[in-house]
């Protein structure tokens, strides 16, 4: 991103058409992505289209396109970072600058999605237990500024019982097997049991975006 900042600094005419391009290139991929939930064509047209210093703005456009879908398409573009980064499309460093571009657009995103904070706090701890992103970004000083909000509950998320079983399924069913939902439900009734919060219990149930399962709750 760095490359592309100084650039974009330097007010180049061409810089400009060529970054104009991506973002109408890459919106059209992303669409299509949503669509199909093809990881591989993703892959492949990312490739064709190689240039490291608007992969940033893919991060960026992955999460903020998903902001007004659905849990599945928001579980895909969680799968999709760790796809990328441990294909080495893209760096941590991408993941970073990507997210510093969403806390940018954060305000405007809530007017069109109001749980826009508590979205990209979930993709941002998501990110870290995924290991695309280290646990310390959230510590840096420039980041969590620029997070603010975002940020913080981030790191409420990952600081909680069993965080991390939670954050694996932060956006529900639409990304898991049976046994990987059952497994979940299981955790948050355990940590019900801990916490006795019942308002935090009934928010994850919600999250986990699958009333056929409901009852594997009542069971316990």
């Amino acid at each position: 991103m760095e490359q592309a900042l100084d650039e974009f600094a330097s007010g180049s005419e061409a810089f400009y058409k060529e970054l104009a391009s991506y973002k109408t290139f890459i919106q059209g991929v992303i669409t299509e992505f949503f669509d199909t939930g093809i990881e591989q064509d993703l892959l492949d047209a990312v490739a064709e289209h190689d240039d490291p210093r608007f992969n940033y703005e893919l991060v960026k456009r992955l999460i903020t396109m998903s902001l007004d879908r659905r849990n599945r398409e928001r579980e895909l573009v969680s799968q999709l970072l760790v796809t990328l980064h441990a294909r080495k499309y893209i760096t941590s460093e991408d993941i970073e600058d990507g997210f510093s571009g969403v806390f940018e657009q954060i305000s405007d995103l809530q007017l069109d999605c109001p749980q826009a904070t508590r979205f990209v706090a979930n993709f941002l701890a998501r990110a870290i237990t995924d290991e695309c992103l280290a646990p310390r970004c959230l510590s840096r000083g420039a980041f969590m500024e620029a997070g603010g909000s975002v940020v913080q509950e981030a790191r409420t998320l990952l600081s909680m019982t069993h965080g991390a079983s939670r954050i694996e399924h932060v956006w529900g069913s639409g990304g898991f097997t049976v046994k990987e939902l059952k497994k979940a439900i299981k955790d948050l009734i355990r940590e019900y049991i801990i916490s006795e919060d019942i308002a935090e219990a009934a928010q994850c149930i919600r999250d986990l975006d699958s009333p056929n399962f409901h009852h594997e709750a009542s069971r316990f």
